[in-house]
């Protein structure tokens, strides 16, 4: 079954591309054709998207529920958005430059899988109203989240 949490989900042009590998079962889902946005996908697990937008150039924007919900950000420069819900944020060393818009800290998480093993192996800046987190050849902003304000709490690692 393909869960949200083992989906790497991506676009091209007009397709979304879904690929799952676990338990040495591996596969591709895609669907064609169907313009640049989709509405409501639910995976095996339960766990859903509301809304998935491919943009120009193949980044995503993927849009949670109101539910607690758990986003995985993709090589392209994408932006999540948990909606309401105790949210996990998703990242490895390779998932690009991602924007996330509603950060609520103390309530949502980013779980960094690889590329950082503890709190000490990010670096965090302030950029304007934004919070940057770095590690590998990720960049995470934190829309309107003050640097600050973050602590080991806010993440998860491995």
């Amino acid at each position: 079954d393909m869960t949200l949490s083992t989906a790497q989900i991506s676009g091209q042009g007009t397709a979304l591309y879904f690929n799952w590998n676990k338990n040495g079962q591996a596969g591709q889902l895609m669907l064609a054709d169907l313009g640049t946005h989709l509405e409501r996908f639910e995976f095996a697990d339960g766990n859903s998207l509301a809304s998935i937008s491919v943009q120009p150039g193949g980044s995503l924007d993927l849009v949670g529920t109101s539910h607690d919900d758990r986003i995985t950000g993709t090589a392209a420069i994408d932006v999540l958005t948990g909606g309401s819900g105790s949210d996990t944020f998703v990242f490895t060393d390779q998932s690009g430059n991602d924007h996330v818009t509603d950060f609520t800290n103390g309530e949502d998480l980013i779980h960094i899988e690889s590329g950082a093993t503890t709190f000490t192996d990010l670096v965090l800046e302030a950029s304007g109203a934004n919070a940057l987190v770095k590690f590998g050849g990720t960049t995470i902003t934190l829309e309107g989240v003050q640097v600050t304000s973050l602590d080991q709490g806010d993440f998860l690692f491995g």
